[in-house]
């Protein structure tokens, strides 16, 4: 009877898990069709081959918000999870802290939870094969390799037994988070309100919280809405238990709680770190349920301070690429930490510039992914420096990209408020890139103006700084003043200086600007070339390719390898990347008003007859017009040009995912036809 009822209890505790394991997805992307219990799921994204799952990682990682298929059984001896690197931020005072970390996430749907565990010991060697950055590296552990620290712990005994069932080499590209649209943030407050010490105690109420993040002074919603010109709108989260300003509080836990197990004593403080904090938070039935509602992207966790729960010496700890984040309660209302760690969930990574004690990773003061912005309440004016402008994208029509030369090269740079402002925007270019090899600089012109008004550092100087890539961190090369020339010695290797001039200041069509000058050393200068708002290559304007509008010529010169690996599929408007973007050597020329002594601009070397065999196809002229601005309810990715791209689309989805007060079949031309 006994051995009945066992076997009975093991079918049920298997059961159960399955329908644990299918019933808590979240945030999966739609390209099957699955129903159970009459709700509709998210759907799992294929990969370019068959029968393989396109897991692309993190939570939220953009709008097409991905996860993996789970297994129909679950091995509870050990479990799968998502390599992430993790960023910290300290205060200006302190640079001392290791400032990443590798952490893996356990997906949430696993019966036994969402989880983050911290990666220690052999992490260099067994990683070294890997790009952590993009956040497509699984890993399948066992369970006794991870410890109470909620740490997994790799040596050289065990590396055999933990495996990477997942590199990201067998799908066509990692999916960045998205930089433009909505994100909406919850706000986990984790606070023992009755405390009368104060320590296990958020100190800000669950509505001060909220105001501090969404109301109307600096904060994380009005920077980055300043700062993108409304390209990125950061909104509350809603669910049951939440305010209107995308809080939720739960209590602190016990000392009866099972996270306290194996200590003999009722003192919680100093037991846990921020991770295992964390981890106990994601699983809150009251938080689960709002996750589980599919209605939230990033996921903030404000907790007690240092040191009743410790954060390993950082104020605070995000994912990056990702939509994690973790605060202390005694920063998390300071702008500068609250802006700098959603920067690391859209992929930013720190700023670093020479001080006077030697180089500090976050030392740039004229972005936010720095620390130099003051730490309080107040904030700053400011917004981001010119490497992390140019990744974000939101000014793409402004960027231009030259290749130095031994001919001076002379480009107008005007600044981020006249921009803003429609002021002077065809005379002049808000970031230049200085291209060569595996060598990248960035310029802008620093004006004190504006949404970047209260910038910390170099204000009013074209400052230049060096990032290799869009998950890469920069570094502030130097900042010039009027006809002051920074030097740069063998510029990529390639034994000639780069000298970059500011040749004079001015004010034109009601804005000012900064003419820099750009050639190698050792030329003549004898030959000019003026940019006056041309540009040596100019990317096919609004050209994206087939695989969505977040795959640009900005997204293709984000990475080296991407027009070689992509660059001559995915056509779309009749072009490929090779064909439509400058850095792959496609684009074309545009360059206004140079010297007319000078000798005709010679052939390109790439072939001329890049004509489509096929004529492009435009959306028809029609008298109907597609919605302005619109995309439906699962993000700012599925416009009406997604509806457009597949056949199927409009009949499979265009009667759901309602937004803005329509449905795709109401707001888009092509699923009215």
């Amino acid at each position: 009877m006994k051995s009945s009822i066992a076997i009975l209890v093991l079918f049920l505790s298997i059961f159960l898990n399955d329908v644990t394991s299918t019933s808590n997805l979240r945030g999966v992307k739609r390209q099957q069709q699955e129903w159970e219990n009459g709700q509709e799921l998210d759907i799992i994204e294929l990969s370019q081959q068959a029968n393989t799952f396109n897991d692309d990682a993190m939570f939220d990682d953009d709008d097409d918000d991905q996860i993996f298929q789970p297994s129909s059984t679950v091995d509870m001896d050990s479990f799968e999870c998502t390599i992430a690197e993790t960023a910290g931020s300290v205060s200006e005072d302190d640079d001392s802290i290791e400032q990443n970390m590798i952490t893996c996430e356990r997906d949430a749907e696993h019966p036994l939870g969402d989880a983050v565990f911290e990666i220690i010991d052999k992490t260099e060697v067994f990683f070294q094969d890997y790009n952590l950055s993009h956040g497509d590296v699984r890993i399948q552990v066992p369970t006794k390799y991870t410890n109470a620290r909620d740490e997994i712990i790799i040596t050289e005994a065990n590396t055999e037994e933990i495996t990477v069932t997942s590199s990201g080499d067998d799908r066509r590209r990692k999916l960045n988070a998205s930089t433009t649209g909505e994100k909406r943030v919850l706000i986990i407050r984790v606070s023992d309100d009755n405390d009368t010490t104060g320590m296990r105690k958020v100190a800000e109420s669950k509505w001060k919280l909220g105001q501090s993040f969404f109301g109307n002074n600096p904060n994380l919603k009005t920077i980055y809405r300043d700062c993108s010109n409304s390209k990125l709108a950061i909104k509350p989260a809603q669910g049951d238990n939440v305010s209107n300003k995308g809080v939720i509080s739960i209590p602190f836990p016990k000392a009866n709680d099972p996270i306290f197990s194996g200590y003999n004593d009722s003192n919680t403080c100093g037991k846990l770190n921020y991770v295992q904090l964390g981890n106990w938070a994601l699983n809150h039935p009251d938080v689960k349920k709002v996750l589980n509602s599919g209605a939230v992207d990033n996921r903030f966790i404000v907790m007690p301070n240092n040191p009743c729960v410790n954060f390993r010496g950082g104020e605070a700890w995000a994912r990056v690429n990702g939509d994690l984040a973790w605060f202390q309660s005694r920063t998390a209302a300071f702008p500068i930490v609250q802006v700098h760690e959603f920067g690391h969930n859209l992929g930013l990574r720190h700023s670093g510039a020479p001080t006077n004690s030697g180089y500090s990773n976050y030392g740039d003061g004229t972005g936010y992914m720095g620390n130099m912005v003051q730490w309080n309440a107040n904030g700053a004016k400011m917004c981001f420096n010119a490497a992390k402008t140019y990744y974000l994208g939101w000014y793409s029509s402004h960027h231009m990209t030259l290749t130095p030369s031994s001919s001076k090269k002379i480009v107008k740079l005007v600044s981020l408020g006249d921009i803003q402002n429609g002021r002077n925007a065809d005379q002049g270019k808000l970031v230049l890139k200085l291209n060569s090899g595996s060598t990248h600089l960035y310029l802008n012109y620093n004006k004190a103006e504006g949404n970047n008004a209260g910038v910390v550092q170099h204000q009013n100087k074209v400052v230049v700084v060096k990032q290799n890539g869009r998950l890469e961190e920069s570094q502030q090369m130097g900042a010039i003043s009027n006809t002051q020339t920074l030097r740069l010695n063998n510029w990529d290797g390639s034994g000639a200086n780069l000298l970059v001039k500011l040749e004079n200041l001015g004010f034109q069509n009601g804005a000012d600007f900064a003419s820099v000058s750009v050639r190698l050393e050792g030329g003549s200068g004898s030959e000019e070339e003026n940019f006056n708002g041309g540009n040596q290559c100019e990317d096919t304007q609004n050209w994206y390719d087939a695989d969505g509008p977040f795959y640009n010529c900005e997204w293709y010169a984000s990475n080296d390898s991407y027009c070689a690996t992509y660059g001559n599929g995915a056509r779309n408007f009749g072009k490929t990347a090779n064909e439509a973007c400058c850095a792959c050597q496609g684009g074309t020329s545009s360059k206004q008003t140079p010297s007319p002594t000078r000798s005709p601009t010679p052939s390109p070397t790439r072939s001329p007859t890049r004509s489509p065999t096929v004529a492009p196809t435009p959306r028809p002229q029609q008298k109907c017009k597609d919605t302005p601005n619109w995309h439906d309810a699962d993000g700012p990715f599925y416009t009406c040009d997604w509806y457009a791209s597949h056949p199927s689309f409009c009949a499979t989805y265009g009667n759901g995912a309602r937004n803005f007060g329509k449905t795709a079949n109401e707001a888009c031309c092509v699923c009215k036809t």
